[in-house]
């Protein structure tokens, strides 16, 4: 009997030392906003208007979302009042997940404006976690107005 429990003992160590390691996301030390701003391709302040999923959640991932933005300023990168920024639902990816329909983000996004993201790891937040972030930017390189006027 003891020599029963001894090697389940030694099956359940050895299963736990193969098993694969839990993912997580693991982010560099936040950055300054000056770093952000220079590292960053896209830069602006506006609200979403519309997400659509990208890819299906599966057995090993979250899934990804492309959320279209209505921009009301712009300090880099952005020509025109919406753009689309992708991201994935995965935290344990890094993805940023979901963003509120309507609420105020800071976005410091990546890539080109055929193909922007943002990761958990970057310095995009909801409003109003951005007061100071907004102000040392200063003055934004572009303005939009939406048709429905000034949020």
């Amino acid at each position: 009997m003891l020599k029963l429990v001894g090697a389940v003992g030694s099956v359940l160590v050895l299963a736990l030392l193969l098993a694969p390691a839990a993912e997580a996301c693991t982010c560099a030390p936040p950055t300054t906003i000056a770093d952000a701003l220079r590292t960053a391709d896209a830069v602006f302040f506006g609200y979403p208007v519309v997400a659509r999923l990208e890819r299906r959640p599966s057995r090993n991932t979250d899934g990804a979302v492309q959320t279209q933005f209505q921009v009301l300023k712009a300090w880099k990168g952005i020509e025109a009042p919406l753009v689309w920024v992708g991201t994935s639902l995965d935290m344990r990816a890094c993805g940023y997940g979901s963003f509120e329909i309507g609420a105020n983000y800071l976005v410091f996004a990546h890539g080109s404006l055929d193909g922007l993201s943002v990761s958990l790891c970057g310095r995009t937040r909801p409003e109003p976690d951005t007061v100071f972030d907004v102000e040392a930017l200063g003055r934004p390189q572009r303005t939009f107005s939406t048709s429905s006027g000034e949020r």
